[in-house]
């Protein structure tokens, strides 16, 4: 019996001794995921309609779902502003089309190399890179062999599908966690453009699809 009760004390040790440890450094840095390994340039003129809540967006939406990017390619727009377009697997559905197994995302940016296109070049400080990566509000293009969960319109004149709020509909999974894709200095910056992240960065990927399950519930009410 007092085997048993000195090592039920050691795991609970243990297990608060974790919690401790994870709860100080877990922060934005820790679980912070560049997507990009290009100098970046930002626009916020390319923006869709702004979304302030989770219950907006999925009230928009035209499919909302985990998916995972299997293929993608970048074409110029009007010469001059990048659109990169990824083929993606659908992981789980949780509104839409249920035949709906793969889709075409479309977004606004991408890596451009400048080399190969004839159009003024951005300055990246002292030099000026070769590829550069063109965002809207510094939130770079999801990125092949990644996976997301993401609040989707389709496209009218296409069949594809973008994010919500133009970079707002669409955050990044890993370790089955919700991942931060913006930088510290930019989030606090834009909280009312990244609310998703801001919310549920750094938390379990169950939190999220928990809140999406009851607004499907509440859908069907």
């Amino acid at each position: 019996m007092k085997i048993k009760t000195a090592m039920t004390i050691v795991l609970v040790a243990i297990a608060v001794a974790f919690l401790a440890f994870y709860g100080a450094t877990s922060n934005h840095d820790d679980l912070y995921a560049s997507e990009s390994e290009y100098p970046t340039v930002s626009t916020r003129a390319l923006m869709d309609s702004m979304y302030s809540s989770i219950e907006e967006m999925y009230a928009d939406a035209d499919v909302v779902a985990e998916i995972k990017i299997i293929d993608q390619s970048v074409e110029m727009v009007r010469e001059t502003a990048a659109q990169t377009v990824s083929k993606a697997a659908i992981t789980e559905l949780y509104k839409g089309d249920r035949a709906l197994q793969e889709m075409v995302i479309a977004e606004v940016g991408g890596p451009v190399d400048y080399g190969k296109v004839a159009i003024n070049k951005p300055s990246t400080g002292q030099h000026q890179a070769k590829i550069v990566e063109q965002t809207v509000v510094d939130s770079p293009v999801m990125k092949k062999g990644n996976a997301y969960l993401v609040f989707l319109r389709k496209n009218q004149k296409s069949d594809t599908y973008s994010p919500l709020g133009g970079v707002q509909g669409k955050v990044r999974i890993r370790d089955d966690r919700v991942v931060y894709t913006i930088k510290k200095e930019v989030l606090e910056e834009n909280e009312d453009v990244f609310f998703l992240q801001k919310e549920y960065g750094g938390k379990i990927k169950k939190e999220l699809i928990r809140k999406i399950i009851s607004l499907q519930q509440k859908e069907k009410e």
